[in-house]
């Protein structure tokens, strides 16, 4: 948990979400699982959502999601699970990234996930913003739950994190609040070692077959 930052950050560098989940598991796995509970990938970020929104209607479930940063790099993977009848201005969400660590040879994977409840204009000099639940322990259970119920998740444990946060601020303002916890999903069934107990070291391990870890996370 040591190399898990606390929160992501947006293209200048300001710190937002906070990463509230890690999922253990083949790629297979994380997108079978997400696949399953009838979550959705969404499209690549495009430099002008309202033209996206004019082009693909404000019922596209692949409504594209803002660029985080988590270890020097945008998400890897975007899912969403849009509410009927409110596709844009209300859907969960999460940012998944691949971490440079495995456990048992399983990579590891870090996720941010908060619930769009609403569309603002104009904040920090973007079209639209969304606002989201400050309950964001609320949407890291909600992912946890949906998967499991899919029969997903082999094992799940909450984690802390040596960095907690307990109330912070979003890249565009938006002040949520957590009990600092982290839900790890175990989501491929041959994985053997337990994650360490809550106040134990970790068992993450580096891998030693991806590639070299990527720049550091902007500056704070």
């Amino acid at each position: 948990m040591g190399h898990l930052p606390s929160r992501v950050f947006n293209a200048e560098g300001r710190e937002g979400d906070m990463s509230n989940l890690v999922f253990v598991g083949q790629t297979e796995d994380l997108q079978n699982a997400f696949k399953g509970a009838g979550w959705v990938k969404t499209d690549k970020w495009k430099p002008i959502f309202v033209w996206h929104l004019l082009l693909h209607g404000t019922h596209n479930a692949t409504i594209p999601m803002a660029r985080f940063y988590l270890f020097g790099r945008v998400q890897d993977y975007s899912y969403a699970l849009p509410e009927p009848g409110a596709v844009v201005s209300r859907r969960h969400h999460v940012r998944i990234w691949k971490t440079d660590h495995t456990i048992d040879g399983i990579p590891v994977w870090a996720g941010s996930a908060t619930h769009d409840v609403a569309i603002e204009i104009g904040k920090r000099g973007h079209l639209i913003n969304h606002r989201i639940d400050p309950d964001v322990d609320a949407e890291r259970d909600f992912v946890g739950i949906d998967l499991t119920n899919t029969s997903s998740v082999s094992r799940q444990e909450y984690l802390h994190s040596p960095d907690p946060v307990f109330e912070a601020q979003t890249a565009s303002d938006q002040t949520y609040h957590s009990d600092s916890r982290i839900l790890l999903l175990d989501l491929h069934p041959a994985t053997s070692t337990k994650a360490g107990a809550i106040g134990q070291p970790s068992v993450l391990l580096r891998a030693t077959s991806l590639p070299n870890p990527a720049p550091a996370t902007p500056p704070r």
